[in-house]
């Protein structure tokens, strides 16, 4: 991250600060049109607009949290074991996604077994976040073995299939 990400720290912030300013910017007059303290368009409108400046909120969280890891790089001293381990499901960021995505799609969705609509706010929390627990632990055991994750050698086999692929950096062990 250190070799490239500084390069583009500029366009970071800009992305997160105009990105994350979109989203809280719909999503208040969102909210402001919800509880009837103003009317700016048809309820609709109102919401297309906000799941469109959803993206951009995205992109704007992902710019920030990419400033944060720069950040945190650039420390003397080599950084705690929470954050490491982070660090490490961030190497792994497809593998964890497609994991998290599978582990809660069929589950909570209608589609699947719908317990999405059965179970409190605070049970789905609890749940997405052992979820998230889960693959933070099997990315740092990952990490231990030296193994990179399915999803990110899947796509490098993809991107340089009939290319010489370039060396993968040697992995850090958490």
């Amino acid at each position: 991250m250190r070799a490239c990400c500084g390069d583009h720290l500029v366009l970071l912030r800009r992305l997160a600060v105009g990105g994350i300013a979109a989203g809280w910017a719909t999503g208040a007059a969102l909210a402001l049109q919800h509880t009837g303290v103003i009317e700016i368009a048809p309820d609709a409108v109102v919401q297309h607009l906000s799941l469109f400046a959803g993206i951009f909120t995205g992109i704007g969280y992902a710019a920030l949290f990419g400033l944060v890891a720069h950040r945190v790089s650039r420390r003397p001293a080599p950084p705690s074991g929470p954050v490491r381990w982070v660090s490490v499901l961030g190497r792994r960021s497809m593998s964890g996604y497609l994991v998290q995505s599978l582990a809660w799609g069929p589950v909570l969705a209608a589609w699947g077994l719908g317990l999405g609509a059965q179970l409190s706010s605070w049970s789905v929390l609890a749940y997405a976040v052992a979820v998230w627990a889960a693959t933070v632990v099997l990315a740092v055991a990952m990490e231990r073995r030296g193994l990179r994750g399915p999803a990110e050698l899947a796509l490098r086999k993809l991107t340089y299939r009939g290319s010489a692929a370039p060396k993968p950096a040697p992995m850090e062990h958490a």
